[in-house]
């Protein structure tokens, strides 16, 4: 056996051990149950390790274990599922991971306003800036402020999903998934969208209020919020336009806007909720 393979296993087994000495489990060989190694690759990114070395962490951790001819969830088992799941989920969240979204930030939204020729509210309505530049804008604006990913249904959000509006802030219902699975973990939230004055062009709530008045009035509550919309100001009411086709037009103004292609290359649906997370 190489010398670097050894190492790995018995780096691996020694801080399982001591993993499992520290919660007080004492036995030898200590026990390799699922919710045991959940919690230990866990412990191992709370310590600063990455969660991309998790996978070669595991199958060490597997041969250490055969090696002790200890009892190890079957690689078919649900046990064994769950574990792969949660390794998933701790390279989701890696803050050391190299490709993690571009933050799309407000800065970057008044940039991209003013290459609308967008400076003030004002311009929001006038019949020269495109409707879908409103549209486009628009959503970049709320996505930001409700921390969302491009759009959070899969169908597209409805008029519905606006359940208060005040002179002073609208209530935007966001984030039901199409998975019942992840709906159960992760029901549906309420999001302030906010009237600030004071943030001009990229107030969430005036931004908003702007689109829903000159391109929704009079829809109805199961009416998509983003509709597809044309170049020739047409509105395809049935088609939802996708998060990839505006994930690609808000790139266009980026790039114009003076982002970097390194950058420019990570901007998703989750820069928009890494920058919301961010400023605000």
């Amino acid at each position: 056996l190489s010398a670097k393979y050894v190492n790995g296993l018995h780096s691996t087994g020694d801080s399982y051990v001591a993993f499992c000495a520290a919660l007080g489990v004492p036995r030898t060989p200590p026990p390799f149950t699922a919710d045991l190694i959940m919690d230990w690759m866990s412990d191992y990114c709370k310590e600063g390790y990455t969660a991309r070395s998790l996978a070669g962490r595991l199958s060490s951790l597997r041969r250490f274990a055969r090696s002790l001819r200890a009892p190890f969830p079957d690689q078919r088992s649900l046990d064994w599922l769950d574990v792969v799941d949660q390794r998933k989920a701790l390279l989701k969240i890696d803050p050391t991971d190299p490709n993690r979204a571009t933050v799309v930030s407000v800065a970057w939204l008044r940039t991209v306003a003013a290459h609308l020729n967008l400076a003030t509210i004002a311009d929001l309505y006038n019949p020269r800036c495109p409707p879908w530049a409103l549209q486009m804008y628009a959503r970049a604006v709320v996505c930001h402020c409700c921390m969302m990913r491009g759009v959070e249904r899969r169908d597209g959000m409805r008029m519905d999903d606006i359940t208060i509006v005040t002179p002073g802030f609208a209530v935007l219902h966001v984030a039901d998934r199409y998975s019942s699975k992840k709906l159960k973990m992760v029901p549906g939230r309420r999001c302030v969208v906010p009237f600030v004055a004071e943030m001009g062009i990229s107030s969430p709530g005036h931004v908003l209020l702007a689109y829903l008045r000159r391109l929704r009035t009079g829809c109805s509550g199961d009416a998509l919020l983003f509709p597809r919309i044309n170049r020739d100001g047409t509105i395809s009411e049935l088609e939802a336009e996708t998060d990839a086709d505006f994930i690609r037009k808000f790139k266009i103004y980026l790039s114009l806007a003076g982002m970097d292609q390194v950058r420019l290359a990570k901007v998703s649906n989750h820069s928009f909720r890494a920058g919301g997370a961010t400023d605000w």
